[in-house]
């Protein structure tokens, strides 16, 4: 699986909750009722020297740190994610193409963002991801 990946990026998934998900948790879900959108860092090459279920995520968001996690979270190694989705898309007759940006599950929670804060991911080894949210 790896050799078929050229680069990693840090990333944040931007959410966007849309509908009542306490009451429609399964609709929601089958929707991909949060995903709106990915914010990516600056590529690193994919090498076997990256131990991606040894990175770890530290987040701070205005300059305090709010989390850490490590990709084992994510299966127990990102490449695991990426393998399941390959795998399905197959059952499918699909297949993930080169250039395809896949995000392969979170190392940490989830955050809201309130006006003016600004977000930041450290991931060791990897690079940094930073996202702002308006004031407006």
């Amino acid at each position: 699986m790896r050799e078929a990946i050229e680069f990693i990026h840090p990333s944040f998934e931007i959410i966007e909750t849309r509908g009542d998900l306490v009451k429609q948790i399964s609709l929601a879900l089958a929707d991909n009722a949060q995903q709106r959108s990915v914010i990516v860092g600056a590529p690193v090459r994919c090498t076997s020297g990256i131990a991606l279920d040894e990175v770890e995520a530290r987040v701070r968001i205005n300059g305090r740190e709010v989390a850490s996690g490590f990709g084992s979270a994510v299966l127990g190694n990102p490449l695991n994610s990426v393998a399941w989705l390959a795998g399905k898309l197959g059952q499918y007759g699909k297949a993930l193409r080169g250039g395809d940006i896949v995000t392969t599950g979170s190392f940490v929670r989830q955050f809201p963002l309130s006006p003016g804060d600004i977000a930041v991911a450290d991931f060791s080894g990897i690079g940094r991801v930073e996202v702002a949210r308006s004031k407006s």
